[in-house]
């Protein structure tokens, strides 16, 4: 029988370097076990591992605001995560990603039976969201990384390079899944003493404390409206749809900068994409700040009740590896917080409760998904001497 052949994963990845690429998020996937492993060993790419196909879209998402490249690499079978990451952020603010897609269930191709359906579907869902499909194999797979990442670090249309079922050498394993946390479960600072603040209170408060030079990135509906009616800047970056994905685009965010990073949140939100605390943890970015702010309520929909109430987010966060984790009921504890040394770098998490807002429901956004990214890119990119090489962080524990 003649043995199939087979791509070097090495210089895949040297091609997407020389493409721009520096960073890649991954979703294991059984197909691609060499490729993951040589990511996961080679220490000039910073590697993120993300918990979902969803998380790591919006991780690469943020990257690109940022300036630089992170590629994600997942597995058909999780499109559907992916889906709402890539349908309601990526192609309304046009930011373009580069996807390598393990191509299980490739039709004429023998698989599982889970496999077939999501095989047969993977070009035309791609296709029809706006993404450049092209095939790899043990021939052009090299050249396909160098082309496609180029395109994507030019500002091109986002590309997918679909990846057969065994395409790559197996290579060796990292050693990094065996490391052991570098951190204790910190404490965690209560101060329940209630006067809760409603959202345009909050918001205000949030403005006047957080650092002149801090980018601010607001939770789909009306918090991301309010705080654009209080103050409108383009470093502010306002999620409209992909709900539950700022806290990964922020730590896309925070990998390209050295400025303050506060990542506003709902707990509705957050609790869609809890696995997203896990990944900000093992990412460890010590320039951001996250706020939950809880009502307790879907305020943007209707005011249906949240599962907030039913969960300690700040033991959650504590135990994911948030370095400095706090829970406050009122505007001037919450200044207070703030305005106290670190005892550690970050990343930290605030816990706001609030009371639901009453009266006139904050103007939409005036500007268009796409401009509210490109406004924030170029903000995010203005001062060069805020632009880190990160991808030291690829080798530190």
């Amino acid at each position: 029988m003649t043995q199939m052949r087979q791509a070097d994963p090495e210089a895949f990845l040297a091609g997407l370097k020389r493409g721009g690429a520096t960073m890649l998020t991954s979703v294991p996937c059984s197909s691609m076990t060499g490729l993951i492993n040589a990511a996961e060993r080679d220490r000039s790419f910073l590697f993120a591992n993300a918990p979902n196909e969803g998380e790591a879209l919006a991780f690469a998402a943020g990257s690109r605001l940022g300036g630089q490249m992170a590629v994600v690499l997942c597995q058909n079978s999780g499109l559907g995560n992916l889906a709402n990451a890539l349908t309601s952020m990526i192609v309304p603010y046009r930011i373009p990603v580069l996807l390598i897609i393990g191509w299980r269930g490739q039709p004429g191709v023998h698989d599982e039976p889970q496999h077939r359906l999501v095989g047969r579907l993977t070009r035309p869902f791609l296709k029809s969201c706006g993404v450049e499909i092209h095939v790899a194999d043990a021939q052009n797979a090299v050249r396909l990384a160098e082309i496609c990442a180029r395109t994507v670090a030019d500002g091109g249309s986002s590309q997918a390079i679909l990846v057969p079922t065994k395409l790559f050498r197996e290579a060796a394993a990292s050693d990094r899944a065996t490391a052991t946390w570098p951190y204790l479960v910190p404490d965690i600072a209560r101060d329940m003493r209630s006067s809760p603040p409603n959202r345009r209170e909050a918001l205000s408060a949030i403005i006047d404390a957080v650092p002149s030079d801090a980018v601010l990135i607001a939770p789909t509906g009306l918090a991301s409206r309010e705080l654009c009616a209080l103050r409108d800047l383009p470093s502010q970056f306002y999620m409209m749809g992909s709900m539950g994905h700022g806290a990964a685009l922020g730590a896309g965010v925070a990998a390209t900068t050295d400025r303050p990073v506060v990542l506003l949140d709902g707990d509705g939100a957050i609790l869609m994409r809890l696995g997203t605390l896990a990944f900000v943890g093992a990412m460890v970015p010590a320039n951001l700040l996250h706020i939950v702010l809880d009502n307790g309520i879907h305020e943007s929909t209707g005011g249906q009740a949240s599962l907030s109430n039913g969960v300690d987010l700040c033991a959650v966060a504590a135990a994911c590896g948030y370095r400095s984790v706090a829970e406050v009921a009122s505007a001037e504890t919450l200044n207070a917080v703030l305005d106290a040394p670190l005892p550690n770098p970050g990343p930290r998490f605030i816990r706001l409760h609030m009371r639901a807002s009453e009266g006139a429901v904050p103007p939409r956004i005036p500007w268009s998904a796409e401009m509210i990214a490109t406004r924030f890119s170029e903000a995010l990119q203005a001062d060069d001497a805020c632009l880190i090489d990160k991808t030291a962080l690829a080798g530190a524990e």
